[in-house]
């Protein structure tokens, strides 16, 4: 692996180089960024209403390792049936979304996600294009090693992939030459909150972490699964954002990514918009009223949008200055 990552990080390197001469170095500003199931799809990751599709797909089909899995952790055909057919004619854009009002189907739920989103785990869909935005940001913070955690950037995320733990596990490990302990120690110092939780620890983190890569394996499968919450589970959801809403109370400069903007997942958030915090999002693929109603939620502070052609990575670097 660590062959065929080579070229990806000898860019990364190079375009440090170019930041380095520049003399643009860390995030010196504290900047909370909001992520949204947009700011994964770089990483071949799908949008909310995507994942409720292959969810959908891997329920109905028996011959799938994902169906026999299911089986194995003894849901019998009947639950998956009823389960997917539920989901497929809910009208919901999401899967947490209908899970939040069907509670008989979380357990299955939460099981059908992971097992949708863990067979996207390879390290190549992360490093395989310098054309991302997680390079874009690494090298914005770049620091030496000793400083690096001291980067004033905070992240609140709604996804339940952990690509972004891995991108900069795996990028500070081999641009600094540091061991896993010595990363694992820097990395623990930047805030990286999962409100809706995510798929399990990784062995850096936790001493039964499971491995990035994709896996079919029941039990894996099964522990990967409670990492996930859903609304309806209030205590475990209520502590999430309550430490959310506490970096983001502490930084100047918040910046959504690849969010949808759903007023459910803003209120939640319930960010205090007359405290001076300057806010900003992409919001590609939106039309200017979506935009208009977003913007109107935020008053009286201003939601400085980009072009809505802009994805995450070309948002950052024609509008924000990290």
């Amino acid at each position: 692996m660590a062959q065929a990552l080579v070229p990806q990080l000898e860019a990364v390197f190079r375009i440090s180089d170019n930041l380095l001469k520049e003399g643009k170095l860390m995030i010196d500003q504290p900047t909370a960024l909001i992520l949204g199931a947009g700011a994964s799809m770089d990483f071949a990751y799908p949008s909310g209403s995507e994942l409720t599709e292959q969810v959908v797909q891997i329920t109905n089909d028996p011959r799938s390792n994902a169906y026999r899995c299911l089986l194995e952790l003894e849901f019998n055909e009947t639950q998956i049936s009823e389960f997917a057919n539920a989901l497929r004619m809910s009208g919901r854009l999401s899967v947490d979304a209908f899970l939040e009002h069907r509670p008989e189907y979380i357990e299955i739920g939460k099981v059908a996600m992971t097992l949708a989103l863990v067979r996207l785990e390879y390290i190549y869909n992360l490093f395989g294009s310098t054309d991302n935005w997680y390079v874009y940001l690494f090298n914005r913070m770049e620091a030496p090693f000793s400083e690096f955690a001291n980067n004033k950037i905070s992240f609140v995320t709604f996804n339940y992939d952990r690509t972004l733990e891995v991108y900069l596990f795996t990028a500070l490990k081999n641009a600094y030459g540091k061991s896993d302990q010595e990363v694992a120690s820097v990395i623990s110092k930047i805030p990286i909150i999962h409100v809706h939780g995510k798929l399990g620890g990784l062995p850096w983190e936790t001493p039964n972490g499971r491995k990035y890569e994709n896996t079919d394996d029941p039990k894996l499968i099964s522990s990967s699964a409670q990492g996930i919450k859903i609304i309806s589970e209030s205590s475990k959801i209520d502590e999430s954002f309550g430490e959310a809403r506490k970096v983001i109370n502490n930084c100047e400069r918040i910046i959504f990514l690849g969010f949808g903007y759903h007023r459910s997942n803003l209120d939640r958030l319930n960010i205090d918009k007359s405290s001076g915090h300057r806010f900003y999002g992409s919001c590609y693929g939106f039309t200017r009223i979506e935009c208009s109603k977003i913007e109107s939620y935020f008053r009286p502070a201003n939601m400085n949008f980009g072009n809505t052609g802009w994805k995450v990575r070309k948002f950052l670097r024609e509008y924000i200055s990290l």
